[in-house]
């Protein structure tokens, strides 16, 4: 009998019909033991994608060593490049019959203060001393 894989989720021919068995004995004689064991991991393996592992062969790597999350720091690059590198995850995931997804971690918030006065850029100067205040509500 081959070792054949059989996609994510899914069994053997032999491994579905031993499930109709009647007998206990009946089902582990039904049992392929040629095919890999189905399993449930209840972690994932989160790997950060960036420019020394968004190549094809790494991804394949990566995949095959057990990654099922892509995350991607759009803190950092382009959109053509993102686009790239997820064109890359989805190509190798068809490939191999994996269901890999993809994590868009996005910047977090940020103070946008606008143009400061006597600084044409936007920037603050290490002399220059900025308070920032919140307003209490009035609930409290």
């Amino acid at each position: 009998m081959s070792r054949a894989r059989y996609a994510s989720g899914s069994s053997s021919p032999a491994q579905r019909a031993s499930q109709f068995a009647v007998t206990s004995l009946e089902h582990l004689c039904m049992l392929d033991i040629y095919s890999d064991p189905q399993t449930q991991r209840h972690t994932s393996i989160i790997c950060t994608l960036g420019p020394a592992s968004n190549s094809i062969e790494i991804l394949r790597q990566l995949i095959e060593k057990g990654m099922n999350i892509a995350r991607m720091n759009f803190s950092h690059g382009s959109h053509e490049y993102h686009k790239e590198t997820i064109a890359n995850v989805r190509e190798v995931a068809v490939e191999q019959n994996k269901s890999i997804a993809i994590a868009l971690d996005t910047k977090g918030p940020e103070i946008r203060t606008g143009l400061l006065k006597g600084v044409g850029n936007g920037m603050v100067g290490s002399e220059r001393v900025v308070g920032v205040r919140a307003d209490r509500p009035k609930w409290s």
